[in-house]
Formats: structure tokens, sequence, C-alpha cells
């Protein structure tokens, strides 16, 4: 299993910027966020700490401004890849079955291309082409394909 991001991030004053968007969770687990920083970074601790309603964020106070200005989605993937976990706006989590995810501005764009048979870096690419809030560098991580433990017989 293979996961991409893009580079790109805008704050809220429009000021465009690469970041790193793929992050490893203390727990092993690996984060990726798109969206506005401040409620990605809330969201961040949030998964850091094993989605505990001791730290859930609390974000009214904000969306009851401009909610489209603080929205963000964050995936969440088990250290074995195995779980794609989605937070959005609503904040709460939900596990994802699909096979291909994407999130962020052109996150439809890189479903698409990857469905017609593009690879990751291609399909990322593709979403930065024709979306204008995404940017490169690309990035990839693949995951680690699991050993597969030796059947024993039981015989001598």
């Amino acid at each position: 299993k293979t996961i991409g991001v893009d580079s790109r991030n805008t704050d809220s004053s429009g000021a465009v910027f690469m970041c790193d968007k793929i992050e490893r969770l203390p727990n092993g687990n690996i984060f990726l966020g798109s969206g506005h920083c401040y409620t990605i970074s809330k969201v961040k601790y949030w998964a850091a700490n094993g989605f505990s309603n001791a730290t859930r964020p609390e974000f009214s106070e904000l969306f009851g401004e401009d909610k489209d200005e603080y929205g963000m989605s964050c995936l969440i993937i088990t250290k074995d890849g195995e779980n794609v976990v989605l937070v959005d706006d609503e904040i709460t989590p939900m596990i994802i079955l699909d096979d291909i995810v994407a999130a962020g501005s052109g996150g439809a764009y890189a479903r698409a291309a990857l469905r017609a048979g593009a690879s990751m870096e291609e399909a990322i690419n593709i979403a930065i082409e024709y979306d204008g809030n995404s940017g490169g560098p690309v990035r990839t991580y693949t995951f680690p394909t699991p050993k597969k433990k030796a059947r024993r017989s039981g015989l001598k």
C-alpha cells in the first residue's frame, strides 16, 4: 500500500507555503492533514492521544465565524497501513472502507486519476495541474509488506 501527498498549504491570509503532510504520530500511526493549520494541529494532537474524549477538539467558536475558513480533512492510517480513519469538520472519526482514499481540494482529481490507472505520483501531479491549491513536490510512502509467518507442520 502506498500513500502520497502534495506539499502545498495555504493559510487564512492566503499565503502559500510548502510543508510536510506525511507525519508519523508517537503511536506509529501516520497522519495526513489538508486545510487550515490550526484545526489540523488540534486533530493531530487528538489522534496522537487515541481520540480520547479529554483531548477532543472543540471548534464551535471558530465555525460560528466562518466554517469554510477553518475547514480541514485529516487521514489517520494505522502503522500497518490496514485501516484509514477520516476526521473532517464534523470532528467525528470515520473508518474508511474504500481502496482509494483522497482528501483535500485536489483529492477528487487524484482519486479519479488513480481509478484510471495512474501511479500515485502521476495522480498527485494531475491533481496539482488542475487544482490551484495543490502544489509539489510530491511525496510518497509505501508501507512495508508484512512478512508471512512460516507454517509449522508439527512433523519432525
